[in-house]
């Protein structure tokens, strides 16, 4: 990830996200490329995971852009009965308008787009994609950025050994570390509070089989 970069730094780190069927945790790792100098950085605790309300949220592309997620965004609670209609509408259309109201959307010929990042809410695993996509996953975990092919490997590894979230995403995170250039310790965590709508929650969180 780029600070102060809108070239597309969507490759330069390491984010993953784990569901236990009730809360989702997220980590994040501490590189920051400066592509003009080739260096990395180290950036502090909450540059790249955070939580807002019921979502934690990790993030790629760019340090505005997460930012603009962190502190801009007014991101609407969940509503209804169906989390994935309510996730690709209310809340996607609440972060263009804050990344619009930011300055971070590329316009092309009509097309908005933004960037890249995962959102856990009510045990789910979103992925925000740049076009503002949004998808869900068949399994119970997830990895963006850089270090994807080795820790999304790391993950359905430790899935199934009886390790709580954290300890399967710290696995993830230090695979990742080890073995691609742009990803760098410390590993930072988040976990999504409680979810409070119950009904539609517990449909969901029973569509993906959890991490126990």
């Amino acid at each position: 990830m780029t600070p102060g970069s809108d070239d597309g730094g969507y490759e330069m780190t390491c984010i993953v996200a784990v569901s236990d069927g009730a809360r989702v945790t997220i980590g994040g790792d501490s590189a920051g490329i400066l592509r003009e100098l080739s260096c990395c950085m180290t950036m502090g605790e909450g540059a790249k995971v955070f939580v807002r309300g019921p979502y934690a949220i990790g993030f790629t592309t760019s340090f505005r852009m997460g930012q603009l997620l962190r502190f801009r965004a007014e991101l609407p609670p969940p509503a209804g009965e169906d989390l994935d209609r309510f996730m690709s509408t209310d809340f996607i259309d609440a972060v263009r308008q804050a990344f619009r109201t930011g300055g971070w959307i590329e316009d092309e010929k009509g097309r908005e787009s933004g960037g890249g990042f995962l959102v856990g809410v009510g045990g789910r695993i979103y992925q925000v994609w740049p076009d503002f996509s949004v998808t869900t996953f068949g399994h119970p975990y997830a990895a963006v950025g850089s270090g994807l092919p080795v820790a999304i490997g790391a993950l359905h590894a430790l899935a199934s050994r009886g390790l709580t979230s954290r300890e399967i995403a710290r696995g993830a995170l230090d695979a990742a570390a080890t073995f691609a250039l742009e990803v760098r310790r410390p590993f930072h965590f988040v976990e999504s509070p409680p979810f409070a709508g119950s009904v539609h929650a517990a449909r969901h969180r029973c569509a993906v089989p959890a991490v126990r």
